[in-house]
């Protein structure tokens, strides 16, 4: 399979306050895949796993080489997909346009697992995250009930559903829709919606933490969250400081700080649609036929070690 590395100079500066931040390219990696790269999970060790929508998937290693490639087959239609700290690739999809979704399980050697189970609990998956003990987070609409995430094991189980929603009617579709982020230093779960300017935050377990806007108070953050202005957030990322980078559907990235109060705001238009991060601090995007990786180049602190404690606040 031909790849071409190409490498660009081209970087953006982010100022906000006396901080400066610039988002400095590293690689882009162009591959060969018959239908396009729908999407990309990055592993924890900025490996990044390449899917097609129709199931086609290339592994490229965190210096941009090829680490292997499998044909099609794990679904006809794939729905989302996430990587796990063990560089196991889960991938969420169906076998016709009416099915729930099943769950398959890729090890980075091209090794197939499945978990038919899943398909038994009705969920119409839009996002998965993968969190320790083998469980996973998934967003979607479940049948009987009105949470829109869900906490099961690798096996399918259903261990909760939680989220924005009273528990009795119908479940919003706009807080189905959105990006599961696991946050390995935090140790939490964060749900960005695509259409809403808020982070969602919650424990491991699923209890919720805090819901917190985009700061409305500051220029840029206003500017992105208006009505008619927020599109969509087609991106999502947890930087290794803490730091969550959201992408509207314009391409505008917004830098928000570990807690969703002080923003970094730049326009962004030729590297791709924001894939995620690794733990090093990699931010990896996509683009119809490659994946690139830049990374940020500033003084950023990391979080408090004492974290966010639960109670629902809005800010």
């Amino acid at each position: 399979m031909r790849r071409t590395l190409l490498f660009t100079l081209a970087f953006c500066t982010v100022q906000h306050a006396e901080t400066v931040v610039r988002l400095v390219p590293d690689w882009q990696v162009k591959l060969n895949l018959g239908s396009g790269v729908l999407y990309a999970a990055v592993c924890p060790d900025g490996s990044v796993y390449a899917v097609s929508r129709s199931g086609e998937v290339n592994l490229v290693s965190r210096q941009g080489e090829a680490g292997g490639s499998w044909g099609r087959g794990i679904f006809r239609i794939v729905d989302a997909v996430a990587c796990a700290s063990d560089g196991k690739l889960y991938v969420t999809g169906r076998n016709s346009s009416g099915a729930m979704d099943s769950l398959a399980i890729v090890s980075n050697t091209g090794r197939f697992y499945r978990s038919p189970r899943v398909t038994d609990l009705g969920v119409r998956i839009t996002s998965i995250a993968v969190l320790d003990r083998d469980n996973i987070a998934v967003a979607g609409d479940r049948t009987g009930s009105s949470f829109p995430l869900h906490l099961m094991s690798r096996t399918g189980r259903l261990i909760r559903s939680f989220g924005e929603g009273d528990g009795a009617g119908t479940v919003d579709p706009e807080l189905t829709n959105g990006f599961l982020l696991w946050s390995e230093h935090r140790r939490q779960l964060f749900f960005v919606p695509r259409h809403l300017p808020e982070v969602q935050i919650y424990a491991s377990d699923g209890t919720p933490v805090a819901v917190r806007g985009f700061g409305t108070n500051r220029p840029a953050a206003a500017q992105f969250g208006q009505q008619g202005s927020l599109d969509e957030i087609r991106g999502a990322a947890i930087l290794p400081t803490g730091h969550i980078l959201v992408q509207a559907s314009v391409r505008s990235l917004m830098l928000l700080s570990p807690d969703v109060s002080g923003e970094h705001f730049e326009m962004w238009t030729d590297l791709g649609l924001l894939a995620g991060s690794d733990r090093y601090g990699g931010i990896y995007f996509v683009e119809r036929d490659r994946i690139g990786r830049a990374h940020v180049q500033s003084h950023l602190k990391p979080p408090s070690q004492h974290g966010d404690k639960p109670g629902r606040a809005v800010i």
